[in-house]
């Protein structure tokens, strides 16, 4: 045994036994006495939306009980008694499941002795209890085998811990869980030990030399167990030994009388084979650790001689990598996958002796993914869990610990936020002995939240879409799927059976006014100026799921506003529209209708003239001054060679006087050459004449027959062929007037008019003079007799609001108004001329439904349509690009027991139902 391995576990062993205190609470050497539990019971309680117990199918809306780190009851909430005075922990989207065990690992730490054959060593004296294993309680493990070396062949005695807690001694299950043999190529290369005599050497006493060890094969290590084996079930106590023997063949001795179970670790079929053999001459039932098993030896695993009592099968590795990987010889036979043994012992029906195991911690935090993997070969989520809890628990012999959720047992457990192996699902909480050991925190994000919301379905433009998610950056969807990607940081809101419908819209209310607005207001009004914050009227709205509304002062005509229900009212138009009424008088109120439509629409004929003339004039004047820098360019370009020629001329001049006065001839050669002979002009030869006309250029040259006298300026005819060019001239702006501004985005189309007109005679002359005279986009508001205006109202710019009351007629003669239109492919949408009355939209809407409406057709006069014919493009629907404006409900739509459970305005959870 190493030396130093030695002195640390005596050390270790004393400090374990120095103090009482320490004895009764391992942690107090180095955490306060106030951890441990005083004698009065806290009890928790757990309500989940479904609770695994790790023995079968899931139970629906489930609950735990917790009392002094033990589970005092488990079953559905409605069945279970909760103590009063209980702390209530209620997670209705979360779901929870049993802690984690796994059945291998290599946390123990430390390196693998020289020696081959070390069955006293222990990996619990190496193992670091105050280590940091948040990753792995990350993960929800919470129980974990810690196995001794990985490259002898039998490398000493395993153990099995719990990863948390203050107290030392209830975190060790098991000191020796069981013998561990290795049977692989890995341990058949042992080295060679040299041990120094103690004492002179001499003659007689000689140095030895280095002796080999087990083994060097498979073989040689079968047969080298097999008489270690026999040899400690003899009785050797007579015998010679050294202390080192007697520590082996004393360790042995308990694994042989099965006082120590055994694990063979075999890969290979050959190395199963030797297992097995192994196994059954020693009549030993070891736990076979990472089969790979061909058809060749599978009846030593699933047939009725099968001399092993359980398996620990590997994790998938290299799931987030991609490496090159040899192709299999010809003649070489591949062993099977994970999933594929998985699946061989599932139809051997040796499915509750199989667990899970990993050497790598870092194979390890990926475990939900890779152990996901065995439904491959066709296991379901149930069998997955049991592999991962009861059935590790099980073949480790902790089950009265730990491994499934009974009362009685540990409490150790882990809060998922969606169902075991799920997309994006992630461990939410880990629980050890009923204390959080870890849970998951937000982190802090540079760029905006993001959400990931799941629900059982989602109403699209398109209709409900099952099993849909919802993606959300910052305000913003980003998408919307079955399967959609997750921003980093995203907060998963899962809703399990939930529905998702898009926010819903008041298309009249007096929300966040401090009242109504009763005075009369001019068209070009800014009524976001007189919207207030943190109104009560509003919280209690939106919990309804009303999400976007209008308001308009009561006297018309007046302008409307659009606005969100957040805190701080956010204004979406201002104006959505303008509003105007047809009642009383119909004559007079055509007569003054058509005479403001007539005047709203000259002042936007006027601006329209005005502004394409400014277009053609801003075309013009492009024009224009392209024109004039070619002018000044070519006139600039005229004047220099005008004063070129001048300067030239000057300079001929000037030479011509100097030879004049010289006494020879004008023109004369210099220096030893004669004086020309002198011509008469016109006659070749003859010298030119200073004076010269100029070309178009400028350029001086001789003309026949010129007067050498004449004095005309070279540039003139040139410079006067050019012209500058005429600046066009700005159109005449019209009179600016502020109350009519608003008819310019009215008659461009921008906004529409709402028009409240309730009878049928003012439906229909509301719809003539707005939608057919003026061409405008026309909302009838209030139109009770919605039949006799038939014609009027299937008019292509014409939609419908209806409300406060969704139905008209007497009792014989009553028309559910929303399904008369949407049975007539009227568009509408819905108001209700309240405050906190708002609230009351849906549910009348559901009685609607419940008297005809469609389901569909009621969400899209709430949500869709209204944004359309409002020109509202980032309302009113569930898809990617729009804002992240959204209701979660319990239910199906407009069912009677469906409520509202949340609801999120711009990417923010503004209400969220307490479960109860």
């Amino acid at each position: 045994m190493n030396y130093h391995h030695w002195i640390v576990t005596v050390l270790f062993a004393a400090w374990m036994t120095a103090s009482p205190l320490v004895a009764q609470n391992p942690s107090a050497a180095a955490t306060a006495p106030t951890a441990r539990m005083t004698s009065t019971k806290v009890v928790h309680v757990w309500i989940v939306g479904k609770l695994w117990t790790g023995l079968g199918a899931p139970i629906e809306n489930g609950a735990i009980v917790v009392a002094d780190g033990k589970i005092v009851s488990v079953g559905p909430a409605s069945e279970i008694q909760i103590p009063s005075g209980a702390i209530r922990h209620e997670l209705p989207q979360c779901q929870l499941v049993p802690g984690l065990v796994i059945a291998e690992t290599s946390l123990a730490g430390g390196e693998d002795d020289e020696q081959a054959i070390t069955p006293y060593f222990r990996a619990i004296d190496s193992f670091d209890y105050f280590g940091d294993y948040n990753d792995l309680l990350a993960q929800g493990i919470t129980t974990v085998q810690i196995a001794p070396g990985t490259a002898r062949l039998m490398p000493g005695q395993s153990a099995v811990v719990k990863l948390a807690g203050d107290d030392l001694a209830a975190r060790t299950l098991s000191e020796s869980e069981s013998l561990r043999i290795l049977l692989t190529s890995i341990a058949f290369s042992p080295p060679t030990v040299y041990e120094p005599p103690i004492g002179a050497v001499s003659e007689t006493r000689p140095l030895e030399p280095t002796r080999p060890q087990l083994a060097s094969s498979l073989s040689g290590a079968v047969a080298g167990l097999r008489v270690l084996f026999r040899s400690a079930s003899d009785d050797w106590s007579a015998d010679p030994l050294s202390s080192q023997d007697v520590e082996i063949l004393s360790s042995l001795h308990r694994a042989a009388n099965r006082e120590l179970p055994i694990r063979m670790t075999a890969v290979t079929s050959s190395e199963i084979r030797a297992a097995a053999q192994l196994a059954n001459e020693l009549k030993i039932k070891p736990l076979l650790v990472n089969p790979e098993p061909t058809d060749a030896v599978s009846h030593w695993l699933v047939g009725d001689d099968s001399p092993f009592r359980g398996f620990v099968l590997p994790l998938p590795t290299g799931v987030d990598r991609m490496t090159n990987r040899p192709l299999p010889a010809a003649d070489r036979v591949e062993g099977p996958t994970v999933w594929e043994t998985a699946a061989r012992l599932r139809d051997g029906n040796r499915w509750n002796d199989v667990a899970i195991g990993s050497t790598s911690r870092e194979e390890l935090s990926k475990i939900w993914f890779t152990a996901g993997l065995l439904k491959r070969g066709g296991l379901s989520n149930e069998q997955i869990l049991a592999v991962l809890t009861a059935n590790a628990a099980q073949l480790l012999g902790i089950a009265d610990r730990v491994g499934s959720l009974q009362s009685g047992k540990d409490a150790d457990f882990v809060i998922l936020s969606g169902g075991p192996f799920e997309r994006n699902a992630s461990v939410i909480e880990t629980v050890i002995a009923g204390q959080s050991v870890w849970k998951k925190t937000q982190p802090v994000q540079a760029g905006p939240t993001a959400h990931v919301i799941r629900a059982g379905s989602v109403y699209t433009d398109h209709g409900a879409w099952e099993g849909a998610e919802i993606s959300v950056l910052g305000s913003s969807i980003v998408d919307v799927g079955e399967n959609v990607s997750v921003p980093d940081q995203a907060i998963v809101d899962s809703f399990p059976n939930a529905v998702i419908v898009p926010g819903m819209m008041d298309l009249n209310t007096t929300l966040a006014f401090g009242g109504a607005l009763n005075n009369q207001l001019a068209l070009n009004s800014k009524l976001g100026e007189l919207l207030i914050s943190e109104d009560p009227a509003v919280a209690a709205v939106r919990q309804a799921g009303i999400t976007t509304v209008l308001a308009a002062p009561a006297r018309l005509p007046g302008p409307v506003i659009a606005y969100k229900l957040t805190d701080r009212p956010q204004v979406l138009r201002d104006p959505v529209a303008l509003r105007f009424e047809v009642s009383a008088n119909l004559t007079q109120a055509a007569s003054t209708l058509r005479s403001t439509l007539s005047r709203g629409k000259d002042y936007y004929e006027q601006w329209k003239r005005y502004d394409a003339a400014m277009v053609e004039y801003n075309q013009a004047l492009k024009v224009y001054e392209t024109k004039l820098a070619e002018y000044e360019a070519a006139k600039a370009k005229l004047e220099q060679e005008k004063a070129a020629a001048e300067k030239a001329a000057a300079e001929k001049a000037a030479a011509d006087k100097a030879t004049t006065e010289s006494g020879a001839a004008p023109g004369a050669g210099t220096g030893n050459s004669p004086p020309a002979e002198s011509k008469p002009a016109g006659e070749s030869g003859a010298a030119p004449t200073p004076a010269a006309n100029a070309n178009a250029s400028g350029n001086v040259k001789p003309a026949d027959g010129a007067n050498a006298e004449t004095k005309q300026d070279p540039a003139a005819p040139a410079v006067a062929e050019l012209k500058a060019p005429e600046k066009p001239a700005e159109p005449r702006k019209p009179n600016a007037s502020a109350t009519m501004e608003p008819f310019r985005e009215l008659f461009a189309g921008k906004i529409p008019a709402m028009v409240e007109a309730q009878q049928f005679k003012a439906i229909e002359l509301a719809v003539q003079i707005f939608a057919v005279e003026f061409e405008l986009s026309t909302i009838i508001t209030g139109a009770s007799d919605l039949p006799e205006s038939r014609v009027a109202l299937q008019h292509p710019k014409v939609s419908v609001v209806v409300g406060p009351s969704l139905s008209a007629g007497s009792a014989e003669t009553k028309v559910n108004l929303p399904q008369w239109l949407a049975t007539h492919r009227v568009p509408f949408a819905f108001r209700s001329n309240g405050e906190t009355g708002s609230a009351q939209l849906p549910l009348a809407i559901e009685y609607a439904t419940y008297q005809g409406l469609g389901v569909a057709d009621a969400i899209r006069g709430l949500s869709e349509a209204p944004a359309k014919f409002l020109g509202l493009q980032n309302v009113g629907g569930l898809a990617a690009g729009r804002d992240a404006d959204l209701v979660v409900l319990s239910g199906p739509p407009f069912e009677l027991g469906t409520e509202v459970i949340a609801v999120m305005i711009n990417g923010e959870w503004v209400y969220k139902k307490e479960s109860r």
